[in-house]
C-alpha cells in the first residue's frame, strides 16, 4: 500500500538521521491528501484524518459543551469552534481544568510572558473510541502565562498561530487553563528548553562549556595543532585553509581535513557537470565526530562523493566553493567534509546521495512521487534556499543538477561555486542554466536573489510535473530572447492550483514581486491543513490518468541543462530586446471589472472608439468585447493614430460602429499583427480570439522569418509616414471613459440585422497580399 510505504520512507528518514549529517526534519503530517485514511466505524463516511471524523467528533464536543466552562464566554466560544472544525487531532484545542495539572513549577520569564512546567494527569486527544476520547496519557507539559494582558484577542490569536504550525516544526499547542488569577496556554514541554539554555554539557578533559554537542573548540583545537606536522596535501595556501577551519569550529559540522587518497577505495566515475566531474567512493575512516581521550571518534566506513573542478585556474575559487559549502552543513545543502587529491586533480569530499541529483531522481523515479512527497522535496529546498539568502548570499547557479536526494523526500542543496553575497554582480560573466535563468539575468547579467526564487519557480515545475522547461526547443539566442520578453514554459500536467499559484508568483517578470524564500517555506508550510487543497489533488489525479510522463529521449538535441557559460552573443543586448521597462504594459482601473455573468444594460460605461458593437447596441459586455477593444489598442501601439481621433465621438459613431465600421489604418503594419488585430474586431463576439489565443499567437513573434520579412517591408512603406499629432484630434473626439448617454445608443431594432447596414467604409484600407513585406 502507497501509505506504508511513505510511512516506511520516513522511518527511512529518521535511520539517516543517526549519520548525525540531517539535522531534524520533524514527523511527517498525516499521510492524508490522496491517501486512504478509512472509514469512520461510526458513520461509515470518509476519515478526515488520520482515526479521526470531523463529522462525529464535532457531535461528541458539541455534547460536551455543557460540561466545562473556562469562566469566559468569550474563550468558550474560540474554543468550541476550533473543536467543531477540526479534520485531525492535531487542529483541536480544549479547556484543561488546573486542577488536572500537578507539579507546577516555574521555569523562567521572558519579555511578555511567564513560564511553568507542569504534568498533565490525562494527555492530549488522539481520537474517539465508542463516544469516548483516546487521550496520549500522563505528560509533562509547559505552561505560559502571558504578562500585563490587555488584549484577549492578542492571546487568542497566538494560540490560533500556534495551532496552525502544530506538526510543522513549531511546538504542539494543547489548550487553555486558568490558576486563581490568569488565562494559560498548554503547550508540549521541550525537555531541554530554549536553545540559549541547551546545556551541552561539560568538556572531561578541561570542565569547561562544550562549545558543541561533544564537542570543546579549545580541547579540539589542541588536537588538530598538535597533528598538523603529520599531513599535507601538498600545497601550502589549502594546508592554511584547512587549519584555520580546523583551529575555529566550535562544532563537528564546522570542521574539514586533508582525507588521504588512499584512504577512499571503489573510486567510481558517476558524472560530468558544467564545470565539475564527479565520482562515488567510500572513504575507510569517516567523517570525525568527537574527540575521545585524544582519539578521534569517527563515524566509520561511509559512502561519499568526489567533485572535481574542472579547468581550475583559480584556487581562490575552489576553496570559496569549500567555505560556502561548510557554511551551510547542516541547513539543507549536502555535507562537505574534506579535501583530497588523486594523482593529478584536488577534489571535495562530500556526503554521497543514494538517489543522486534531483533531476536524475524525478527521471527514474517519478511515478513513486506522490503529491505528499512532492511537498517535502519542494519544502526542503525552500528552506535551503532561505538559509543561503538569510546569510545575505544568491545562490546564482540554482537547478535541478545542483539538488541532490540522499532520500526520496530529503533534498539538498549543492554546488556553491558561483554562490555570492547580494552585493556582487560581473555582468561580463553569465553562467548557468538558461531555463532556469531569470529575465534580468539573461539580459544584463543581474543575478539577485529573487532571480533564485525564478529558478526555484521552474525547478517546481519539473518537481510537480516530471518536464524540464523548454525541454523541447533549442536553448539558445531565440530562447533567451523569448524569456526576455516573458516566455513561459509550457504546463503539461494538470498541477493543484496551490502549487501552480506558488510557481506562477516564483515566474512573475517583475523581481519585486516574487515571493522571498521566507515566504514560499511559509506558504509551502500550509500544504497539509487545507481541505480545499485535498480537493484540487483529487481533481488533478483525475485529470492526469492518461498523462505521459518525460522521456529524456524526447529533449531537443540543442537543449543543453548543464550550466555553462553563456556566450556574449547569446545574450541580447538591453536595446535589442523589448526594454521591460518601456514596454511592461500594466492594467489597472477595474472599477468596472465584473464577472461575465454581470451586465447592466441600463449603464454603459466607456470610450466610444473601443467600445464593441454588441456592447453599444445592448449594453452587453463579455470577454469578447474585451478582445474588440484589444484590437482597436493594437492599432494605436502599431501606428500611433488613436482610433476615429478625427471624427466626433457622438451618436453617429455610434450607429457606424454598430453597422460594422472600422477605423483607418494610416500606416503600413506587418501582416502578422494585421491579421490578429483585423479579427479581434471582427462583428460577430464568437469570431474573436480568446485572450489566451491572442497571448499563444502574438508569443509566435520572434520565430518566423516570414515576419521579419514583412517588418522590413513595412519600414520600408512608412518612410514618409507622419506620427500622429494630437493637435490635430477632433474637438469632440473624447477618450475619458464616461457613462454614454442613453440617446446617443440606438436601439436595437433599430439595426437589428447586420446584413441591412452593414459595408465596407470607404477608409477601410483592404490590401492585396502582394503588398505585404518581405523581409
Amino acid at each position: 500500500m502507497e501509505e506504508d510505504k511513505e510511512i516506511k520512507e520516513f522511518g527511512e528518514m529518521k535511520e539517516t538521521r543517526k549519520t548525525e549529517e540531517m539535522e531534524e526534519i520533524g514527523e511527517p503530517e498525516e499521510l492524508e491528501s490522496e491517501y486512504d485514511l478509512g472509514k469512520c466505524s461510526k458513520c461509515q463516511q470518509d476519515n478526515t484524518g488520520s482515526n479521526w471524523c470531523q463529522s462525529c467528533n464535532a457531535k461528541q464536543f458539541q455534547n460536551e459543551f455543557d460540561k466545562w466552562t473556562s469562566g469566559d464566554r468569550e474563550i468558550d466560544k474560540f474554543i468550541q469552534q476550533i473543536q467543531l472544525s477540526a479534520n485531525k487531532y492535531k487542529e483541536i484545542i480544549e479547556w484543561i481544568p488546573f486542577g488536572r495539572l500537578e507539579n507546577v513549577t516555574y521555569l523562567a520569564k521572558g519579555g511578555f510572558s511567564t513560564v511553568y512546567k507542569a504534568n498533565w494527569l490525562d494527555g492530549f486527544i488522539k481520537s474517539n473510541v465508542q463516544d469516548v476520547w483516546y487521550r496520549n496519557g500522563k505528560q509533562c507539559v509547559c505552561l505560559k502565562s502571558l504578562d500585563n494582558l490587555t488584549n484577549k484577542n492578542d492571546f487568542l490569536q497566538e494560540i490560533k498561530n500556534q495551532l496552525k504550525f502544530r506538526g510543522k516544526n513549531s511546538i504542539a499547542i494543547y489548550g487553555i487553563t486558568k490558576n486563581s488569577t490568569e488565562y494559560m496556554m498548554v503547550m508540549n514541554y521541550a525537555k531541554y528548553g530554549s536553545l540559549r539554555k541547551l546545556d551541552l554539557g561539560k568538556c572531561s578533559k578541561c570542565q569547561q562549556d562544550n562549545t558543541g554537542s561533544n564537542w570543546c573548540q579549545s580541547c579540539n583545537a589542541k588536537q588538530f595543532q598538535n597533528e598538523f606536522d603529520k599531513w599535507t596535501s601538498g600545497d601550502r595556501e589549502i594546508d592554511k585553509f584547512i587549519q584555520q577551519i580546523q583551529l575555529s569550529a566550535n562544532k563537528y559540522k564546522e570542521i574539514i581535513e586533508w582525507i588521504p587518497f588512499g584512504r577512499l577505495e571503489n573510486v567510481t566515475y558517476l558524472a560530468k557537470g558544467g564545470f565539475s566531474t564527479v565520482y562515488k567512493a567510500n572513504w575507510l575512516d569517516g567523517f570525525i565526530k568527537s574527540n575521545v581521550q585524544d582519539v578521534w571518534y569517527r563515524n566509520g566506513k561511509q559512502c561519499v562523493c568526489l567533485k572535481s573542478l574542472d579547468n581550475l585556474t583559480n584556487k581562490n575559487d575552489f576553496l570559496q566553493e569549500i567555505k560556502n559549502q561548510l557554511k551551510f552543513r547542516g541547513k539543507n545543502s549536502i555535507a562537505i567534509y574534506g579535501i583530497t587529491k588523486n594523482s593529478t586533480e584536488y577534489m571535495m569530499v562530500m556526503n554521497y546521495a543514494k538517489y543522486g541529483s534531483l533531476r536524475k531522481l524525478l527521471n527514474n523515479a517519478f511515478e513513486k512521487l506522490s503529491w505528499l512527497r512532492k511537498f517535502y522535496i519542494l519544502s526542503n529546498i525552500a528552506m535551503g534556499l532561505k538559509n543561503i539568502h538569510e546569510m545575505g548570499l544568491m545562490h546564482k547557479d540554482f537547478h535541478p543538477g545542483n539538488i541532490v536526494n540522499p532520500i526520496i523526500t530529503l533534498s539538498r542543496i549543492t554546488d556553491f561555486g558561483l554562490c555570492k553575497p547580494v552585493t556582487k554582480n560581473d555582468p561580463e560573466k553569465i553562467y548557468g542554466v538558461i531555463p532556469y535563468m531569470a529575465p534580468e539575468t539573461l539580459s544584463r547579467g543581474e543575478y539577485t536573489q529573487a532571480s533564485d526564487i525564478y529558478s526555484f519557480g521552474m525547478i517546481m515545475l519539473e518537481v510537480l510535473t516530471s518536464y524540464p522547461p523548454y525541454y523541447n526547443v533549442p536553448h539558445n539566442t531565440n530562447l533567451v530572447m523569448d524569456i526576455c520578453k516573458g516566455r513561459k514554459p509550457e504546463i503539461k500536467y494538470e498541477i493543484p492550483r496551490f502549487f501552480k499559484e506558488i510557481m506562477e508568483k516564483c515566474w512573475n517578470f517583475e523581481p519585486p514581486n516574487r515571493p522571498t524564500a521566507k515566504e514560499l517555506e511559509s506558504q509551502l508550510g500550509d500544504y497539509s491543513y487545507d481541505g480545499e487543497i485535498r480537493r484540487q489533488i483529487k481533481a488533478a489525479n483525475k485529470s492526469n490518468k492518461s498523462f505521459i510522463q518525460y522521456d529524456p529521449n524526447e529533449i531537443h538535441p540543442e537543449a543543453i541543462y548543464t550550466s555553462r557559460l553563456i556566450p556574449k552573443t547569446t545574450i541580447p543586448e538591453y536595446d535589442t530586446f523589448i526594454n521591460p521597462i518601456i514596454t511592461l504594459s500594466r492594467i489597472t482601473d477595474f472599477g468596472l471589472c465584473k464577472p461575465v455573468t454581470k451586465n447592466d444594460p441600463e449603464k454603459i460605461y466607456g470610450v466610444i472608439p473601443y467600445m464593441a458593437p454588441e456592447t453599444l447596441s445592448r449594453g452587453e459586455y463579455t470577454q469578447a468585447s474585451d478582445i474588440y477593444s484589444f484590437g482597436m489598442i493594437m492599432l494605436e501601439v502599431l501606428t500611433s493614430y488613436p482610433p476615429y481621433y478625427n471624427v466626433p465621438h457622438n451618436a453617429n459613431l455610434v450607429m457606424d460602429i454598430c453597422k460594422g465600421r472600422k477605423p483607418e489604418i494610416k500606416y503600413e503594419i506587418p501582416r502578422f499583427f494585421k491579421e490578429i488585430m483585423e479579427k479581434c474586431w471582427n462583428f460577430e463576439p464568437p469570431n474573436r480570439p480568446t485572450a489566451k489565443e491572442l497571448e499563444s499567437q502574438l508569443g509566435d513573434y520572434s520565430y518566423d522569418g516570414e515576419i521579419r520579412r514583412q517588418i522590413k517591408a513595412a519600414n520600408k512603406s512608412n518612410k514618409s509616414f507622419i506620427q500622429y499629432d494630437p493637435n490635430e484630434i477632433h474637438p469632440e473626439a473624447i477618450y475619458t471613459s464616461r457613462l454614454i448617454p442613453k440617446t446617443t445608443i440606438p436601439e436595437y431594432d433599430t439595426f437589428n440585422s447586420r446584413q441591412n447596414f452593414f459595408s465596407i467604409p470607404d477608409n477601410i484600407i483592404v490590401e492585396d497580399d502582394e503588398t505585404q513585406g518581405m523581409e
